[in-house]
This record gives C-alpha cells, structure tokens and sequence, in this order.
C-alpha cells in the first residue's frame, strides 16, 4: 500500500485512541470524516467458541480461518464478549461498539421499568430496541454501500438505502411429522404438539384418482399432509406412496408430494432423503418447504414424513424480496422442537441447519454482494449456536454427560457446522476479494444440562404470582447463564406494588434466596449499581447498567446451570439444552473469535485483550469514517506501522 495512507491510518488509530482514552464516546456524532476507499467485510458465527475454532483449523477442516490467521492478525485467546455473553446483546455490542449501558440490550429477553410487567418482557431482537448508533448508520452517513445479511438484532430501518436479510425467515405455516404409528414424543412438558407443532398419526390406504403418477410395482397408497397457516387457513397437500422397483416384491420406496391428486411437476422423495424446494402458495403469499421422509418400511410397517413450514424470506428493500424469492430455494428455518419432542433425529435436525447455512451463506449472500458491491458488509451465520445447543455436552470429552459410543457422531455434528460457516466466509469474501476481512462470533458456549426456574425462586418467596405477573411484586427475565430480577416498585414502575421503604430488604430477601442453590449452582449474584463494571480480567470489565432496563437484582449461574427451558414445579431440573452461553466469560470455553485480514492489517500478529466493543470504531478506522457516537471500544492496534522519516 502507498506510505500516505499508512500514515493516515496510523494518525487516525492513534486519534481514535485519544478520543476513547478521554470520553466513553456518549454523545451526537461528528460530521463523518474522509472515506478511505477500503472495503470491509465483518462475519460473524453465532456462538463459534475460539478454542474449537482452533482445534478445526489444525485439522484443516477451516481453511479460510487459518488463511485469514496466517495472513493477518488474531485476537489473543480470541474475544472478550458481551456481558451477558447472549447473542442479542452480543450482536448489538458488535455493531455498536457499545456496551449494554449504553445500547440498553441487557439480554436477549429483559425488561424496561418504563413498560407494565408482562409474561414475555422485552425481545433484544425487537425493532428499536437497540438505543445506540451503529456502524451501518454512520457507513451510510458517509456515502457508503451498506449491506446487513443474516446479522441477528439488526433493525431494517437501521439503514435508508442498504440491503438487509433477516437471518429468519417468514414462517406462514406450522410445521410437524405424519406417520402410520404413534411416535413418542419427549420433554413434552417444555413443548407442548398444538396446531402448528403437530404430530399426527395417519392411516394409509390405497391410492385412488391420481393422474400423472409413477407406475407402482406394489398398490400404491395415499395419505393426506395438512399445514395449517398462521392466518387461520389450510393448506392441504397429499402424499403418494409407491413401489418403483420391478422385482416381485412388496419393496414401497418413494414418496411424490402434490397439491392435489396429481403427479404432474410433483416432488418425488426416497426412503431418508429430503426432497427439493417445494413452491408454495399461502393466501396469495410466494414461499416453499421441504419434506423428508425419515421412516419408510418396504412392507409400509412404519413410515414418517417430516414437513418444515412453508417459510418466505424476508429481505429489504421490499422489491429485492420478490427477486431473493423467486431465484433461490425456500430458507429452511432454525427449529429445535421437533427434534426437542423427538419427533425427527439428530440427523435430521443436523442437515437443516447446515442447509440453512449453505443456503444463506454459500448462494443468497454471495448473489447480493455480487450484485450491489457494497463497501460494508456485515454478514452472520446461526449453524453454530443452533447445533452446539444441542449437543455439545454430548460431544466433549470432559462432560459428565459424554458418552464413548454416541459421543464421536456429536461432535461430528459439531465439526460439520464449523465447516459449514468457514465455507462460508470463503464464499463472501471470494466477492470481495480486495475487502478486510474480519471473523468473529459473539460469544463462546459451554456445557449444560441442567435449568434454573427463576421465578418459581421467586414464587416461594411469595413474591411472583405466574397468573399475574403484572401484579407481582418481582419478576425474574432470563437466558442462557444469566437472569435478571426486576421489582415492581411503586413510583418507578407504571404499576408498582413495592413500598420504596420495603425495596431494600427485599433485594437483600432475593439475594439470599439464589444464593442458598449454593456456588455450584450460582455464580453471582450482583445488585443493580455492581453491574456498573463487572470484571471479567484485569484488564476488562463490562458496563450494564442501564438506568431503566438493568435488573434490581443480576444472577450469573454456574454451568452446567442456565435458566432457560425450566422444568414447572422444581426450581431445578435437567434440559435437553446441552450447551449454552450468557454466563461470565471468564474461561476460555466462553471467549468468542476474533481474526481480521486485509490490505491494511498487520500480518501474523497476536493482538490483546480484544472485546465485542472494539470491532466496530476498528471497522471505522479502516472505512475512514467516525466511530458509532455510543462507542466505548478501542482501534485494535493491528494497523500496519508508519513509516519512519
């Protein structure tokens, strides 16, 4: 690169560490300064933890990781996250540079004092729930082309003119299984089967009036497949089951799917496969769904079909939507239930998250940034948070919950979902090839089994009636390793019921009540005004404490404890949740990554401690631009050095 604009860059990395140094960054933002006329592409793997990252690039099963390693710098130990390290606030500090005093996401479901207590508090991934400035707002400020593809929390209305691909598609149907049998379901006291999670037991018989069907070597049979919409309507399909092998024997082994009795542009789907997009309609709405059939005796002893939910992407602008959905396959969804129900297998569950990343990652993504060439990307993937909930307890040797014979096909699971999103990365960045290039997650994962039920602590206490929360006098809100405690004081909250003389002694009463589960339970137990700096190392700690929107009382449990999915009835108890984040990253199994490459970045460094909050004024510095106004993160010192004289 040219020696002015090394220089430039060492003056601005040196600029911003003045500015951080004497403000925390609170305040209106400056006019945007100069464009650097670098390109950036920020990833992020939702919940990659940075030592099996590590592990899989020695294996070689991430190359582009170990290329951007090789060729630029890492974080040493990878990142600090978040604290909580959950994925809303994650996400949110990630893009802000802001801590959750700041950017008000203190979980991934909290409450605001400024609202009425109610049953679900307030969604981090809610539009206009992030109260700070983000990099894409101060990018397109400045005239750049900004791009948020699959980056969770990001409100659409974030940016004017960008593109933004909600990680989550559109469901407009429910989804579940048909089967000849009764399929035992699990853990049903979690999730319950209703309309749309349906489990349903089928009765085949022989096929009649069919048109344009396979010749059938065996009568072939017929079943109704019915998904009911979310607007109340159904959306009714039929199953054809045949014998295509000309052998002599009853050998059922193929499945066509249609709308109706006709086998004309049908799917056609074998004994354990999935079938291909299938194009859906639902009051007048464009979207697709998959089947695959998991069971299929030849002699029709057993069978199950799986349906997903007709799902529809959701893409902005609105115009850019019809095109992602006319030209790519339906976005599978991420969905634990069934598999949570035991209604399909690991395996199943397994290959639709990897398709979801595939298809995001590896198509869609790289198509809009081909097509618009933007200069800021900011692009995440969900295979790994998804399949490490689910297993990795199971997979790691050192759990209490591994097992020799099942625990090797888990972890593979594991290692695909690491290889899915390193391929990935390679596919953005093969779209940008002259762009930095910066890989991150937004939080490590550890080992659970077990689940706090926070406000049945509260409920013995006297003190939360699960009738009417809005008239408790305490309301518990957690997630992963992490919940929070909210009083309903008189004078603060709209409907307080708490004497503020009584709120002290209270506290003191909650207090002591989680702390009684005892130290291999409970972490900490913090008060409101101890989240102003919660440490994490010497050297960083994290700021909470948000004025309306920070827990009276904070609890950090201890793995393999979290508090979601509790049991009803006992205030601890086994989860099929077998890893989880939000607990005090503290250990290396909850630090996140960081690596970074690019034509401006110093290569074969070990830069540290690197937090959540550095990366975007980092992005800013290489764009040329001012950091979000919220910031409180530092320019990661992996600038190229001046040149002397």
């Amino acid at each position: 690169m040219k020696d002015g604009m090394r220089h430039y860059l060492v003056v601005l990395l040196c600029a911003a560490l003045t500015a951080v140094a004497l403000s925390p960054g609170v305040g209106s933002p400056a006019p945007a300064s100069a464009q650097s006329g670098e390109r950036v592409l920020v990833f992020v793997s939702d919940g990659m933890r940075h030592d099996l990252m590590k592990r899989f690039v020695s294996e070689g099963v991430m190359p582009t990781y170990a290329e951007i390693m090789e060729t630029g710098a890492e974080g040493e130990d990878g990142m600090i996250p978040n604290v909580p390290a959950n994925s809303g606030p994650g996400w949110t500090a990630l893009v802000t540079g802001a801590p959750p005093a700041a950017n008000g996401v203190t979980n991934n479901t909290f409450h605001d004092n400024t609202q009425p207590f109610g049953p679900f508090g307030v969604s981090a991934w809610g539009a206009g729930v992030n109260q700070a400035e983000t990099i894409a707002e101060v990018a397109e400020a400045a005239g750049l082309k900004v791009m948020a593809l699959g980056w969770q929390t990001f409100d659409a209305a974030n940016i004017a003119d960008g593109v933004v691909v909600d990680p989550y598609p559109d469901w407009l149907t429910g989804r579940g299984i048909v089967a000849n049998y009764d399929v035992e379901l699990q853990w049903t006291d979690l999730l319950s089967a209703g309309p749309y999670l349906s489990s349903t037991t089928i009765e085949l018989v022989e096929a009649d009036g069919w048109a344009n069907v396979p010749e059938s070597y065996s009568p072939a049979q017929e079943a109704p497949l019915a998904m009911l919409a979310f607007s109340g309507t159904a959306v009714d399909y039929w199953l054809y089951i045949f014998d295509s092998t000309d052998d002599g024997a009853t050998n059922y082994d193929s499945v066509l799917v249609a709308p109706a009795k006709d086998g004309a542009d049908a799917a056609i789907v074998g004994a354990g496969d999935w079938s291909q997009n299938i194009p859906a309609t639902v009051d007048d709405t464009a979207g697709g769904f998959y089947v695959k059939v998991i069971e299929l005796e030849p002699d029709l002893s057993q069978f199950r079909l799986y349906f997903t939910p007709i799902t529809r992407a959701r893409v902005w602008p609105e115009s850019l939507e019809e095109e992602v959905v006319a030209n790519f396959d339906a976005i599978p969804p991420i969905d634990y239930s069934l598999y949570i129900l035991g209604m399909i297998d690991a395996e199943t569950f397994v290959e639709q998250q990897i398709r979801n990343a595939e298809l995001l990652g590896q198509e869609i993504y790289p198509y809009l940034i081909r097509t618009f060439e933007p200069d800021l990307v900011l692009a995440g993937s969900e295979a790994t948070d998804s399949i490490q909930h689910r297993f990795l307890s199971l997979a790691l040797e050192e759990s209490e919950q591994y097992d020799p014979e099942t625990g090797p096909t888990y972890f593979s699971y594991i290692k695909r979902a690491y290889r899915a999103t390193d391929e990935a990365a390679r596919a953005l960045w093969n779209e940008m090839p002259d762009a930095h290039i910066i890989v991150a997650s937004d939080h490590g994962f550890h080992s659970t089994w077990m689940a706090i039920n926070a406000n049945l602590v509260l409920e013995t206490l006297g003190l939360y009636d699960p009738a009417d929360p809005a008239s408790s006098p305490a309301v518990a809100y957690g997630a992963g390793g992490m919940a929070q405690v909210y009083i309903n004081l008189a004078g603060r909250n709209p409907d307080g019921v708490v004497a503020e003389e009584d709120y002290e002694q209270l506290r003191e009463q909650i207090v002591a009540a989680f702390e009684e589960l005892g130290p291999d339970v409970i972490d900490r137990v913090l008060l409101k005004e101890e989240t102003e700096a919660i440490a994490i190392t010497e050297d960083v700690s994290w700021n909470m404490l948000h004025p309306d929107r920070t827990g009276d009382v904070v609890i950090f449990s201890k793995p393999p404890y979290q508090f979601d999915a509790p049991t009803a009835g006992e205030v601890t108890a086994p989860t099929p949740i077998y890893g989880q984040h939000g607990f005090l990253p503290v250990t290396l199994d909850g630090r996140s990554v960081f690596a970074a490459a690019g034509p401006t970045i110093e290569p074969g460094i070990v830069v540290g401690p690197v937090t959540a909050m550095d990366i975007a004024p980092t992005v800013a510095a290489i764009l040329g631009i001012d950091a979000p106004a919220h910031t409180q993160g530092r320019v990661l010192p992996m600038l190229l050095e001046p040149v002397i004289g």
